[in-house]
């Protein structure tokens, strides 16, 4: 029941309240955060909540996002998204 209002979370103004948000869906460990996540690291403007959805996304481990993580890794403007988006590729690969 928590995963809807956090999905909700992951559009707020405040940039802080999306990055928690993402962090929390990736405690929570909800599969139905998935495609949330990776839009917010795909599109979000703000590096912390980028990193933090990549963060969540290795998590949550579903070999589907390896795409995305490592494009992620690859091209993000910012090293720590860079970094995270690898750490999080690393923590799905090890879990098979």
């Amino acid at each position: 029941e928590a995963v809807d209002p956090l999905c909700t979370a992951l559009l707020h103004d405040d940039a802080s309240v999306r990055a928690a948000a993402a962090l929390a869906l990736g405690t929570l460990g909800s599969q139905a955060a998935l495609g949330d996540l990776v839009n917010r690291l795909q599109t979000d403007d703000n590096s912390m909540v980028r990193e933090a959805a990549a963060q969540s996304l290795g998590r949550l481990g579903d070999r589907s996002v390896e795409g995305t993580l490592e494009a992620a890794g690859r091209s993000d403007r910012k090293s720590k998204v860079r970094k995270a988006a690898l750490a999080a590729l690393t923590q799905i690969r090890a879990r098979r």
